[in-house]
């Protein structure tokens, strides 16, 4: 018998986007033993990226917590430092450091379902695959990159992210259950005790980054000139509009714009990797780059190793 098709849950979903109520649902996840826990942030579409949902999970109620519709959340902080509330993740490590580096928050008695399956061998660790193996549940993942920094969210939005905390703690008791039949159960502990202690780190922006850019190490000086002033160029716009540096322009379309030096709009676009949002919004200071390249005579030490 194969999985079945995921129906929508009985349990109901809170939205949690006043101080008050989040003050109640604290003092209500400080008694429970397990919370399931997940975020989703807006990563994939914007430079400065944050925390835009907080999932939460236990028997009969599930919890959407709202970062941008809360001044403070340093209350549900108590419930992710509680030793006697244990926060049930899977794949933690993003965000335990997205909690700690947002709302400084502090971790104890953690559980973490992706590093379960990983030291069962299991033959693939997704959230996805697990729930279908061991819960023969079937979840939708069609919005994996939705911008879940943008207000209001809908019903859709919602029922997507509440899916990711809503099966973990039957997961969690179900490799739980295996972990002990293995006699992994002390090593499994031990490991979700170090999650608690990762820290994260500042961006930082690598000048010499280009150079690892794949396809780097086979232009010429001229072109990886190019190359490294297009990489500045895309971390300046991307702070400046707040974007990710690859939506402002792939490395794809870097790499092809250092490799064929385009004269024109026309022959920019044309490239792979660059489009006519580009040409629109860069274009001129792209083909400035080229040209300035193109000043500097001509290629001088061969290919760059």
């Amino acid at each position: 018998m194969g999985p079945r098709k995921m129906r929508r849950a009985k349990s109901r979903i809170l939205i949690v986007a006043d101080q008050k109520k989040l003050s109640k649902l604290v003092e209500e996840l400080l008694y429970a033993p397990r919370v399931a826990v997940d975020t989703e942030s807006d990563s994939l579409y914007s430079y400065y990226h944050k925390v835009c949902l907080i999932q939460l999970s236990v028997p009969g109620k599930d919890v959407i917590v709202d970062p941008l519709a809360l001044d403070d959340l340093s209350p549900l902080g108590r419930v992710m430092a509680s030793p006697d509330v244990e926060k049930v993740f899977h794949a933690a490590t993003n965000d335990i450091l997205s909690l700690k580096q947002d709302c400084a928050f502090q971790f104890s008695n953690l559980f973490d379902t992706y590093v379960a399956a990983r030291m069962l061998e299991m033959e693939r660790q997704s959230l996805a695959y697990l729930l279908e193996t061991l819960l023969g549940v079937s979840v939708d993942k069609r919005y994996q990159k939705a911008n879940w920094g943008q207000r209001p969210l809908s019903r859709e939005l919602v029922e997507y992210a509440t899916n990711d905390t809503r099966y973990l703690l039957k997961l969690r008791d179900r490799l739980e259950r295996e972990l002990r039949q293995h006699g992994l159960w002390v090593e499994a502990k031990r490991a979700f005790a170090r999650l608690e202690h990762i820290t994260p780190e500042p961006h930082r922006f690598d000048p010499n980054g280009y150079r690892r850019i794949p396809g780097a190490r086979d232009l010429t000086d001229q072109q990886l000139s190019v190359l490294e002033k297009l990489y500045h160029f895309r971390e300046q716009e991307a702070r400046r509009l707040d974007r990710p540096p690859f939506k402002v322009i792939s490395n794809e379309g870097m790499l092809n714009i250092s490799k064929t030096f385009p004269r024109t709009m026309r022959e920019l676009e044309r490239l792979p990797g660059v489009g006519s949002w580009h040409r629109r919004r860069f274009g001129k200071e792209i083909l400035e780059i080229v040209y300035e390249a193109l000043g500097n005579g001509g290629e001088k030490r061969g290919k760059h190793q």
